[in-house]
């Protein structure tokens, strides 16, 4: 592989579920420089942003609610897709903090 000298990279490490950078992040990282690519890693937990806890098993109706999230994910309806918007944002609330957190974020260090 030939060596790149300029290039940067921005890894986004996505895993809500722990505090800090997973090993195939780190190992991801660990060969892109050594084959002299620039690399920055960030993880929107470094700012603020709240993890998730990972998913139940599903309750009596986890099948009925799975293909509702579904299909109003995929509606066409305006109206369907608002009410689908609200009930997400009851359900997480902090949702819309942490996209500030995270475009802040983005365009003061990248």
């Amino acid at each position: 592989m030939t060596a790149v000298a300029s290039t940067d990279v921005l890894i986004v490490d996505l895993n809500n579920f722990s505090c800090y950078p997973t090993i195939p992040v780190g190992l991801l990282v660990a060969a892109l420089r050594r084959e002299h690519w620039s690399v920055s890693v960030f993880s929107p937990l470094t700012v603020g942003v709240r993890g998730f806890a990972r998913a139940g098993r599903t309750g009596r109706f986890g099948h009925v609610d799975a293909m509702l999230r579904f299909y109003t994910g995929v509606a066409e309806s305006e109206g369907l897709r608002t009410l689908r918007a609200r009930a997400a944002a009851l359900v997480r609330p902090d949702s819309a903090r942490s996209n500030r957190l995270i475009t802040a974020s983005l365009q003061k260090n990248f």
